[in-house]
């Protein structure tokens, strides 16, 4: 019997291949666990063709909280680490960049209660010939707050609704929402920093133009290669793609805004159009944001799981 309602993903097989292919693995397993016998080859790699994507996303990617046992205050994600580089790139010569990140929340004033939590801003040195030295600061967003919410970040108690102790009981545990994050708030210090600190010339122009969106497509890209190509096939002919469009200054254009203004994702006829965010201060701006290129990115987890999932939804 199948009964199809909206947001149903598409069978790729009948009802009775699907029901064999599922008792072949419940067979394998429970003779496994009664005789010994070893599970068979051909069942375990496809299952790890099918899950080790999933796992370089989550784990290597993202710096999932869930996947790694991080929190909003500790763990990293090595895909803000890396944006870093992509944020500074071309530099007019080769350099070799050591990238480094850190989960914080990325409202971090010390006066607000409850959390009072210390200023955290991305760094950037030159630690010798041709060598850079990177850090950055990164928030995983799972739930969607707003600036009036949080009082423009002087309500910490909204502010610590983002805290992981309290996703794992405000996100159902059912599938019907993401694993993945909103969202990668990633604060980067800016292109024209890096020129700067690399002695070349460091005009505040060189910020122009959408610096976050091709970070995105690389993480869109990234996620359409990792998959299986049986996946990626299914994606391609089936789903609904996505497609990065121009950066976006938030309205007005201060941190609190930035903070609470999330990783847009808009509908429109043919694809789901992902609009980063973002924040750019010239280095001869206040000293509070000087130097600095915040940017809203897409993690690879999200992009992984729409192509696998979501993106193939019934529209």
């Amino acid at each position: 019997y199948q009964r199809r309602v909206h947001g149903d993903l598409e069978a790729d097989v009948s009802t009775d291949v699907a029901l064999s292919s599922v008792a072949k693995v419940v067979r394998a397993f429970i003779i496994q666990i009664t005789t010994g016998v070893p599970f068979p080859a051909d069942i375990l790699n496809a299952s790890k063709t099918y899950f080790q994507p999933i796992v370089s996303a989550f784990v290597e990617k993202e710096g999932s909280w869930f996947f790694t046992g991080g929190d909003d205050e500790h763990g990293s994600s090595p895909w803000a680490a890396q944006a870093q580089e992509w944020m500074a790139e071309p530099l007019p010569d080769a350099w070799t960049w050591t990238v480094s990140n850190q989960f914080r929340l990325v409202s971090d004033e010390e006066k607000i209660p409850p959390y009072y939590r210390p200023k955290h801003r991305p760094e950037g040195n030159v630690t010798g010939s041709r060598a850079i030295s990177s850090s950055t600061v990164s928030q995983l967003r799972f739930i969607e707050l707003t600036v009036t919410e949080t009082k423009a970040g002087l309500d910490g108690w909204a502010i610590i609704k983002e805290e992981k102790l309290n996703i794992l009981t405000a996100l159902p545990d059912d599938g019907s929402v993401y694993v993945s994050a909103i969202e990668i708030a990633t604060k980067l210090f800016s292109r024209q920093k890096a020129y700067n600190i690399t002695g070349y010339p460091s005009p505040a122009s060189l910020d122009d133009g959408d610096r976050c969106k091709p970070i995105n497509q690389k993480a869109y890209d990234w996620a359409l290669q990792a998959v299986s190509p049986e996946a990626r096939q299914r994606f391609l002919s089936k789903g609904f793609p996505l497609e990065m469009v121009a950066d976006e200054k938030p309205n007005p254009p201060a941190g609190p805004w930035w903070i609470w203004t999330y990783l847009g994702y808009n509908k429109a006829a043919t694809s789901l159009q992902i609009k980063s965010y973002y924040a750019f201060y010239s280095l001869d701006a206040d000293p509070y944001g000087a130097g600095n290129h915040y940017c809203k990115l897409l993690s690879p987890a999200r992009a992984l799981e729409y192509i696998l999932v979501d993106g193939l939804r019934k529209q």
